[in-house]
């Protein structure tokens, strides 16, 4: 009796025990979500802050916090980007029958993965009658500039899928299309220009090429190829990490006449700001957001939507008339 009666005490004490670890797994759980939790609220809740921060910045300061402390963490300075050559062609940058400048996005498959920069979508998009399209081109280790937007090189998948895009089938298709190509080079810039020189050269295409050109070192370059007599650029502050307040009176300075905004950062660039220049911002993902951009003052931007949302804009852009 004395032995069962120690059994049953094991047993108790085993059961307490094992409901005792449970209790501390299930808080252990409980505490772990919670702070999961947590972490996600203040990432939003920063993400939202430093956005409102970049907001209040720009209106009552004049953004001087927030391109100071930009300065202070890269460097990056425009004071020294070269002046643009003289006499470029911008008649590119003119709006359609939507009575917006729309860039057809990676060829107009943008926000569908399966279509973007393909030449499926380049047809799609000339089809539906837009005359500006923009492509992503990362070079690959065969030397080739194919239509990727990365991250990463090309891969194999995409070097032997049936609708391959490369900047030589795209030439080919500007031979028998008129149509103005933007150029995105997603690789290094120097190495890509390059081959797109040489290739657009052979084609005789250089006037309705239109190249993106992020930083002050790729505004050099494109100043270094006046002979090649390439159209008008596209300067954008997509990668800047320097305010309005520091951008905009460079941007004016080296006669940059066409310049895209992201969306979120409108708000640094009003159309006020730089009247002699075209301002595009990237992505609209609507009809209605093109709207709300147009409204705003901008001259338009890069877009993927279809042909029924261009007759229904042009309709709403027109009053209904």
């Amino acid at each position: 009796m004395k032995w069962a009666r120690g059994s049953d005490k094991r047993d108790r004490s085993g059961v307490v025990g094992w409901l005792s670890a449970g209790r501390c797994v299930r808080s252990l759980i409980v505490s772990s979500l919670a702070t999961l939790v947590m972490v996600l609220v203040l990432i939003a809740w920063a993400s939202a802050g430093r956005h409102a921060v970049k907001r209040l910045d720009a209106d009552f300061l004049g953004g001087v916090i927030v391109d100071t402390y930009s300065y202070w963490r890269t460097g990056e300075d425009w004071s020294n980007t070269p002046i643009l050559p003289a006499g470029l062609d911008y008649t590119w940058a003119n709006a359609d029958a939507s009575g917006a400048i729309r860039v057809a996005h990676a060829l107009g498959g943008w926000g569908r993965p399966h279509e973007q920069d393909t030449m499926s979508a380049l047809r799609r998009s000339l089809a539906a009658g837009m005359t500006i399209v923009e492509v992503d081109l990362s070079l690959a280790e065969d030397g080739i500039l194919y239509c990727f937007h990365g991250p990463g090189e090309p891969t194999a998948e995409l070097l032997h899928a049936p609708d391959r895009c490369d900047l030589a089938a795209i030439l080919m298709e500007m031979r028998e299309t008129q149509f103005t190509l933007v150029v995105d080079l997603k690789s290094d810039f120097d190495a890509s220009v390059e081959i797109v020189r040489r290739q657009v050269r052979a084609a005789g295409l250089s006037h309705r090429i239109v190249f993106q050109l992020y930083q002050p070192s790729d505004i050099a370059r494109f100043a270094a190829m006046a002979d090649d007599r390439f159209a008008g650029p596209i300067v954008t502050v997509y990668r800047s990490f320097r305010g309005g307040r520091h951008l905009r009176p460079h941007l004016e300075r080296i006669g940059a006449r066409v310049i895209t905004v992201p969306v979120e950062r409108m708000f640094e660039f009003g159309v006020s700001s730089l009247p002699l220049s075209v301002l595009l911002t990237h992505p609209i993902q609507s009809c209605a957001e093109m709207l709300k951009v147009r409204r705003a003052g901008y001259a338009g931007g890069y877009t993927s939507y279809d042909e029924d949302c261009q007759r229904r804009h042009a309709l709403e852009s027109s009053g209904g008339r």
